[in-house]
């Protein structure tokens, strides 16, 4: 079966260096999820420090007001493997900072303010309108 998927970076508001690539049928909900999501890791390791680094990044930001900007780098019609596939691409192509290492694991707390906060900065209608051509 074949969905839409979007493979997007997590993008710095100031160096626009791209710092995470992922994979995604919903921009908008997973774009907002990367600010409710706190990795709590039992016991940190090499394989999952990255994911807390991310989220303490993200942190910084939201706690300077600013989002990091979200940007689509392809989409199309593809199954999930063509779409892993894609995503592997840009993975290698762009190598970010705070992709997890594969096979890692760790917590997710994932109901929070920041939620709330993140909707009411963005707009759906104006996400949507600045990233979907």
């Amino acid at each position: 079966m074949l969905f839409i998927f979007y493979i997007y970076a997590l993008v710095d508001p100031l160096t626009k260096e791209i710092m995470y690539v992922g994979c995604t049928i919903d921009p908008w909900q997973r774009f907002i999820g990367h600010y409710s999501e706190q990795p709590k890791p039992a016991k940190p390791t090499k394989h999952n420090r990255p994911g807390l680094a991310k989220w303490k990044w993200l942190m910084e930001h939201f706690d300077a007001g600013r989002l990091v900007e979200f940007k689509v780098l392809e989409s199309g019609r593809w199954s999930p493997e063509q779409a892993q596939e894609r995503e592997r691409f840009h993975l290698n192509k762009h190598t970010p900072p705070f992709n997890r290492v594969l096979g890692s694991s760790y917590g997710i707390s994932s109901h929070s303010n920041r939620r709330a906060i993140v909707y009411a900065l963005t707009d759906p209608a104006t996400f949507y309108e600045r990233i979907v051509r």
